[in-house]
């Protein structure tokens, strides 16, 4: 089963891959990033970065006695932020964690939260000016990282959900964007695309950069594009991290940084499952077959 979403308000759409079918769930949310977390998947969206429950154990609509999806909270009411397009991310805390940016109507910039799953409770703050465009966790849930867009600029923001606070925001690489970040080994090993056209290595619990890697292309880092989520940046199968050069999809492994060409696609979000690929985008879903493998 695969979870999509479609343009507008409540296209929460369920695609069964063993009988083709789609089941349409409404509601007036616009889902912009989701996670899952105990067998639940939450989805946030805007207006308000309000956030949703699914609760698979039970039978989904709206219209059950507790309606499934079930409705949790507006995040905004703690980080003002409004579009929640960083991502949606479940930390070892039991925290679901969002972050993402402003429309510009009572400020620009963008914002952190989260929603307790054990209490109820939300918490969460405005980054001033930084939009949260990418967001990952690291070393099993317990780093929660941003990478932000400021103008030309951005930083790396690491939340420790131990400590319950940032242990550092920084630059990457002397400056410019650190586009998006993925964890890619364990104990907090990542990688992430910068917007010089480099490909780098760093240790959330360090910060410590470990190597750089130059590449064709740089990461799309535009608003429409990322909320449009017109690439991809995730770990899939065989362990390798699967993104976007471009319009030519590649995967690279995380033991070497060897980057392998796979071919051209239109970019997009890609979903795995098992070993099959499949992307998002326009009016249809794909399944991708690779040659080489």
């Amino acid at each position: 089963m695969l979870f999509a979403t479609d343009e507008g308000y409540g296209q929460h759409v369920f695609y069964d891959l063993k009988t083709l079918r789609m089941m349409r769930v409404g509601g007036t949310l616009s889902p912009y990033s989701m996670g899952l977390f105990k067998g639940k998947m939450y989805v946030s969206g805007y207006p308000s970065s309000q956030m949703y429950e699914y609760d698979f154990s039970r039978p989904l609509g709206l219209k059950q006695a507790v309606p499934n999806p079930r409705f949790l909270d507006f995040i905004a009411k703690k980080n003002d932020t409004h579009c929640p397009l960083g991502g949606t991310v479940a930390g070892q805390d039991g925290r679901v964690y969002s972050g993402g940016t402003t429309y510009g109507r009572k400020r620009e910039g963008g914002g952190f939260g989260w929603y307790d799953t054990a209490t109820g409770d939300i918490g969460g703050m405005p980054l001033g000016e930084h939009r949260v465009f990418w967001m990952t966790r690291a070393d099993e849930g317990r780093y929660i990282l941003l990478s932000s867009k400021i103008g030309s600029e951005g930083e790396l923001f690491c939340w420790d959900t131990q400590k319950e606070s940032f242990v550092y925001r920084k630059k990457v690489l002397g400056g410019g964007r650190p586009g998006p970040i993925e964890e890619v080994l364990p104990e907090g090993l990542m990688i992430g695309h910068h917007d010089k056209g480099v490909l780098y290595g760093f240790s959330a619990e360090t910060e410590e950069v470990l190597w750089e890697k130059p590449v064709s292309e740089k990461p799309i880092t535009s608003l429409s594009q990322v909320r449009r989520h017109a690439y991809s940046f995730r770990r899939g199968p065989k362990g390798y991290l699967w993104c976007f050069l471009g319009e030519v999809l590649v995967r690279i492994d995380p033991r070497d940084a060897r980057v392998e060409v796979l071919g051209r696609l239109r970019p997009s979000q890609l979903a795995f499952v098992g070993e099959d690929i499949y992307a998002a985008g326009g009016d249809h879903l794909q399944r991708v077959k690779l040659r080489s493998d």
